[in-house]
Formats: structure tokens, C-alpha cells, sequence
């Protein structure tokens, strides 16, 4: 039996990889062919979204945030930034003992200076606020261990800069690059103080939504030929795993942060097009975790289960077009792998990783609060069997993946092609 890999914190996860590929493919496309997009001096509030998972050059690990603000004219702007990250702690003689998270609380302002007609927006923040940090998630090399966390709540604060391209007069894409100041945290490991250096320097990519439009358009289904759109769309939400009897001796529970105590969270985003009037195909990533429990042992460690799958999507647009609700269904590509070793885990190997064929089937509805912005609720099934699980304790076989996902969402609409008919001609 092949030796168990080590937890998660060196390698990119494909579900993570691909949504970093979808938001590239999708920026290429729409920087190619925005027209009427622009900054303005009219005020205007915004969502932020941001992330970049994992940053070996800097040591942060599962990066993703989300701000909530608005410009109040050209040059000025303040918002409220919500960010969590985590760091591994090295401590000597040890190495790295766990993971350590940091979640901040921000109030920052934004300086800007729109460039090139208003579509190229440079701009510097800063802020001061608070970070709540947690112990969690011990490595190998932390089992048996005394470890306390000192820690719980700190001031921190944030400088740094950014850029942004308007695809839209509503939406802009970018990458922004910062400094996390925070005094170092404190383990008690055992018996002594051990110092975790919290602060960090943060790089995100990120897509900025903002309300109202400045000149707002007819809706697509409305218009004569309807065009093509290309859009990228977010998800977060609860899986409920209904399979929970992995292999025989091995189960599947919630995770240890899940929802009402059910639902594991779950994440996803999506590349995709609209076209005619009822139509629309999308390429869709999902991804949540399970706990390993093993009979005699208990829980042993996480399983972690991505699909990518292409789906085909079928709209009913109704109330002058701003409400839709759809089907959904496909067949692509289903990943599981074990991570996040548990103490219980610690003397048996694991081989857990592979991927097979998954479909998944849902229906859904989503609100257009402005021409290019949707927001959303999904219901959706998923179904992947002939995953291996093989433990040197005794327990193996193939687990089959059933689940469903329930998740809130948007869809932000980067670029129409304009006058596109499918023949037929809806």
C-alpha cells in the first residue's frame, strides 16, 4: 500500500486551480472586447470579492475575503474588508505543527486615480481594525503535544495597492497587493511561549460589483436577437452528504464547521454562456469536506470532494426578465482526497486520492438587480461512484459520492456578442 501523502498546504487542489483558470479565461475575453465600460465620480456602493488560496511565496495559506464599500467620488472611497488566511506555525525543535488561522475586520479607505478613459483604476488603502485568530487543524509533527492558544483577539491593519479594469461600467476586475500588520500570537507548546508571526504580506485577485449602472441597459432576453453572454458566477453553501456509509467500517459526518451542524460548507464557481432566450451551457466547480471516521479509531481526517462538471442550463425568464429560473444537468469529472490528518490517524496509511466520472442534476432561480448582476439561489445533486479507499487498519473499498448542495450565488456578465442567434432562432 502506498504511503499517505502529506495534509494539504504545498500543492494547488484542482477544484482551486481550475477556478483560478475559469476567472482568467474570463478576464482575457471580456478586457478584449469592453466598450462602454468606465469608473465614475458618481457615488456608488460595491461588493467586493477576492481570493488567491495559497501563496507559496509568502506563506499564506487558503486566502479569500469580501468588502463591502462604496466610491464616493472620483478619487475616494471606504469600505469595510473582511479577510481570512491562515499560516503554518514552524516551531523549533517541532517544524510545523498546525495551521493557524487569522480573520480580519477592516474599515479602509481607498484613494483611486482613473486612467485611460476611466477603464484602468490604480488606487492605495489602508485601514486599522481587528483579528481574531484560532489554533486549529494539527499536523503530524503536533501530535502528542501540549499546545494552548494565547491568542484570541488583536489590532490589525492594512496598507497596500491595487489596480482594477472596467469590463463594465459596473464591473472591474483586478489584483490587489497589501501588507497585514498584527502583533505575533502565542502558543503555549509544552509549557513554553512559542511566537506566530501573523503578519503577512496578502496578493488577491479580485471582482468589484458595483450599484447602480451608470447607464443601464435593456435586458438581454428582451432585446431582438438575443446575444450570447459570457459570464463568471460564484457560490457558497451547505452540502448534505446523503452516502454517509463510505466503505464498510468508515463513515462520512460533517464537517467540523458545518452548518447547523449538517451541512459541510461548500464552495464553487462557474464560466459559462447564455444564449437565445431559454438556453445557456456553463462549466461548474463545487467542492466541500467530510470527516473520515473510522470504526475503533474515530476521526482520522478530512475527505475532500471536487467535481468539474460542463452543464447544460435551461432559462425561463419571467417578470420582464429579471426573474429566471432554471434547470440544470451534466456529466464530467469527480476528485476526492484525504487530508488534514487527525491524531487518530497517526499510525495507519491512507491512500484515498482519485478522481472517476460524476453527473449532477439541479434546478435553480436568480434575480437580475441590475442588466449584467445576478443574484441567486441553486439547489443541486451530485452523484459520483467508484471512489478507492484503502487503510492500512483493514477497512477498504469504493465509495460512492451522493450529495446535495444548496448555495447562494451570483453571476456577473462580462461581455454580449452582440446580434449571436443560434439557428432556429429563439
Amino acid at each position: 500500500m502506498a504511503a499517505w501523502r502529506a495534509p494539504y498546504g504545498g500543492e494547488e487542489p484542482l477544484v482551486k486551480t481550475l477556478i483560478i483558470l475559469c476567472v482568467a479565461v474570463a478576464l482575457v475575453v471580456a478586457t478584449g472586447h469592453a466598450s462602454s465600460a468606465q469608473d465614475s465620480d458618481r457615488p456608488r456602493a460595491y461588493l467586493g470579492l477576492k481570493f488567491f488560496d495559497t501563496n507559496p511565496a509568502t506563506g499564506v495559506h487558503d486566502l479569500f475575503g469580501f468588502s463591502l464599500g462604496a466610491n464616493l467620488n472620483r478619487y475616494f472611497g471606504a469600505e469595510l474588508s473582511f479577510q481570512e488566511y491562515e499560516v503554518f506555525p514552524d516551531i523549533s525543535p517541532y517544524g510545523t505543527i498546525a495551521e493557524y488561522g487569522v480573520f480580519t475586520i477592516i474599515p479602509q479607505a481607498r484613494l483611486r486615480y482613473p486612467l485611460w478613459n476611466d477603464r484602468l483604476v490604480p488606487y492605495v488603502f489602508g485601514g486599522v481594525g481587528v483579528g481574531l485568530t484560532s489554533f486549529n487543524d494539527r499536523k503530524p509533527r503536533g501530535f502528542g503535544l501540549q499546545i494552548q492558544d494565547g491568542t484570541k483577539t488583536t489590532v490589525a491593519g492594512t496598507l497596500g495597492v491595487g489596480i482594477e479594469y472596467y469590463v463594465a461600467d459596473n464591473i472591474a476586475l483586478g489584483i490587489e497587493g497589501g501588507y497585514l500588520f498584527a502583533p505575533d500570537a502565542t502558543l503555549m507548546v509544552q509549557g513554553a511561549p512559542e511566537k506566530v508571526k501573523i503578519s503577512a504580506p496578502l496578493v488577491t485577485f479580485g471582482m468589484r460589483l458595483l450599484y447602480p449602472e451608470l447607464a443601464p441597459a435593456p435586458m438581454a432576453e428582451a432585446r431582438q436577437n438575443v446575444p450570447a453572454r459570457l459570464y463568471i458566477g460564484a457560490r457558497a453553501g451547505g452540502a448534505l452528504n446523503l452516502d454517509t456509509d463510505l466503505v464498510p467500517g468508515v463513515q462520512a459526518e460533517p464537517s467540523n464547521n458545518a452548518i447547523g451542524g449538517e451541512l459541510s460548507p461548500t464552495f464553487g464557481a462557474s464560466l459559462g454562456l447564455n444564449f437565445g432566450r431559454y438556453y445557456g451551457v456553463e462549466v461548474a466547480v463545487d467542492g466541500f469536506e467530510v470527516n473520515m471516521n473510522v470504526n475503533g479509531l474515530g476521526n482520522i481526517g478530512e475527505w475532500a470532494i471536487y467535481t468539474v462538471i460542463p452543464y447544460f442550463r435551461l432559462r425561463y425568464p419571467m417578470a420582464r426578465d429579471r426573474v429566471q429560473p432554471y434547470l440544470l444537468a451534466g456529466f464530467g469529472y469527480g476528485h476526492t482526497e484525504f487530508n488534514d490528518r487527525k491524531p487518530p490517524g497517526a499510525n495507519i496509511q491512507i491512500s484515498a486520492d482519485n478522481g472517476t466520472w460524476a453527473m449532477g442534476v439541479g434546478a435553480g432561480i436568480e434575480y437580475f438587480v441590475s442588466s449584467n448582476i445576478a443574484l441567486g439561489f441553486e439547489m443541486k445533486y451530485l452523484h459520483s461512484p467508484g471512489h478507492s479507499i484503502k487503510i492500512s487498519s483493514g477497512q477498504s473499498g469504493e465509495a460512492t459520492v451522493s450529495a446535495l448542495l444548496f448555495s447562494v450565488g451570483l453571476r456577473a456578465f462580462l461581455f454580449d456578442f452582440p446580434g449571436w442567434r443560434p439557428r432556429g432562432g429563439s
